[in-house]
């Protein structure tokens, strides 16, 4: 007997309980269905071939180089910044190619025999990204020194593009170009 009394408490608690459970679960069931608020937003930093048009406009476009950070979110200019004003960059549509035209200022050395260096630009159209691969190198006697940086398209209007590396709270290495 004292099983039946136990199957009979059982049966009670039970009843108690299944609403519980029912409300409990289509409460779980539909805040998992609803609409998800955590959804990243779409990345502001990609851009579509009509977008592109305004870095070379079809066919080439001529750019310089206004400002040059080391730390683009504090604001910190980096020291080769006044070795780039005064040099002329062609964006070509064609061959994803950057032409180069070298100022009078140098970034290494007072008075190097060549300067060299330049930039090609990457564009993968199934993400909207664009790359900017960017070098300077200057040579004397058997002597080169050079950087390359490799910066990501964050910002582009007609007249300013600004290629930066990092992520956006940390965007460190940057270049912005403009149309004189």
């Amino acid at each position: 007997m004292p099983f039946e009394n136990g199957l009979a408490y059982q049966n009670k608690v039970m009843k108690f309980f299944k609403p519980f459970f029912i409300f409990s679960s289509l409460l779980i069931l539909i805040v998992s269905c609803g609409k998800d608020e955590d959804q990243e937003a779409p990345d502001p930093f990609t851009f579509s071939e009509t977008q592109l048009l305004q870095m070379h406009n079809g066919d080439q476009k001529v750019w310089h180089i206004t400002e040059f950070y080391e730390d683009y979110e504090e604001g910190i200019k980096s020291d080769l910044e006044a070795c780039l004003l005064d040099e002329t960059y062609t964006f070509l549509s064609t061959e994803r190619e950057v032409l180069v035209e070298h100022g009078q200022t140098s970034c290494y050395w007072t008075d190097p025999e060549v300067q060299f260096g330049g930039a090609v630009y990457t564009y993968y159209p199934e993400s909207g990204d664009l790359f900017l691969d960017f070098s300077i190198a200057e040579g004397k006697g058997t002597s080169t020194s050079a950087t390359l940086w490799i910066l990501r398209l964050i910002e582009l209007t007609p007249n300013r593009m600004v290629f930066a590396n990092g992520v956006p709270e940390n965007r460190q290495r940057a270049v912005v170009f403009e149309v004189n």
